[in-house]
């Protein structure tokens, strides 16, 4: 009798849990196959372009364009007013609606990158001064907040790495005077017609016959500083700015261009982009870490 009792009680209790159960699975499945259809980022994997987007993109989005035109022209200490309202249509915005008549001269080019260089090198500032929260917190033995571990596993992501001594190496500043001047050799100061029609002003590529395509300025420079900060080949370009860093020096280009041999197959790339510096007087724009 005691065997019934208690065989009757399970059926009775798998019955309730498959008719309580069953349907909330069958509803979220149907719920999280609604959203995929309707394209909603929080049903999508996390890819690494939304990394990126997260980490980087989201500062320009929470302002309006004009603003942010405006605060980018603002870091830029060459910066003058006869060429603000050109700027603006560059900086952030693709290349590709600018007629050939209306290419910009070679000052304009250099302020230009520059303010978008000095953005991004804001958005580097802020991973890692949430790496070093991170750093501080685990010494301590002090939890971190949902956001902080969130935001931390994405900056891991996008730096490849979630060693702190190495992600501290990794997440500095990009020297400008040295972005400036590469982009300006790379692409002879926004003149090659297609680097200027592809935003490539760095010259990078994706393999050896095809150059990188990106749809604004913006997005090339982060491209770039993500090259310069995480690739295997300018690892001695990181430790050399992490000892500046250290020392609390500027983050010299003139000196780290010594570092990107790997750069270019021309032998003389070095020499050039030190020429290109010194004769802009760019040096002036390197900053702090």
């Amino acid at each position: 009798m005691l065997y019934l009792v208690c065989g009757f009680r399970a059926v009775v209790f798998l019955w309730a849990f498959v008719a309580t159960v069953f349907p909330a699975v069958l509803w979220s499945m149907t719920i999280g196959s609604s959203t995929k259809s309707s394209g909603k980022a929080t049903s999508l994997p996390e890819t690494p372009e939304l990394v990126r987007d997260d980490l980087f993109r989201c500062h320009v989005m929470e302002v309006s364009h004009d603003a942010v035109h405006h605060s980018l022209l603002d870091e830029v200490n060459f910066c003058n007013s006869t060429h603000r309202t050109k700027i603006p249509s560059l900086a952030l915005c693709s290349v590709k609606k600018i007629n050939a008549s209306s290419r910009l001269d070679r000052e304009s080019f250099m302020k230009c990158i520059a303010a978008v260089v000095k953005f991004v090198n804001i958005c580097i500032r802020e991973h890692r001064s949430l790496v070093l929260i991170v750093q501080s917190k685990r010494a301590t033995n002090k939890s971190l907040s949902e956001q902080e571990e969130d935001r931390f596993r994405k900056i891991c992501r996008f730096y490849g790495s979630s060693n702190i001594s190495e992600l501290l190496e990794r997440i500095v500043p990009v020297p400008v005077s040295l972005a400036i001047a590469q982009a300006a050799l790379e692409s002879g100061f926004g003149s090659n017609p297609v680097m200027h029609r592809n935003n490539a002003f760095f010259g990078m590529m994706k393999n050896k016959t095809h150059l990188c395509s990106f749809s604004t300025v913006y997005e090339s420079v982060i491209a770039y500083s993500k090259s310069l900060n995480v690739n295997i080949y300018y690892k001695k370009f990181r430790q050399e700015r992490a000892r500046m860093a250290k020392a609390g020096k500027k983050i010299d280009g003139v000196a780290l261009v010594t570092y990107l041999g790997s750069y270019s197959e021309n032998k003389r790339y070095s020499q050039l982009v030190r020429r290109l510096i010194s004769d802009n007087n760019l040096a002036s724009m390197d900053e702090m870490i």
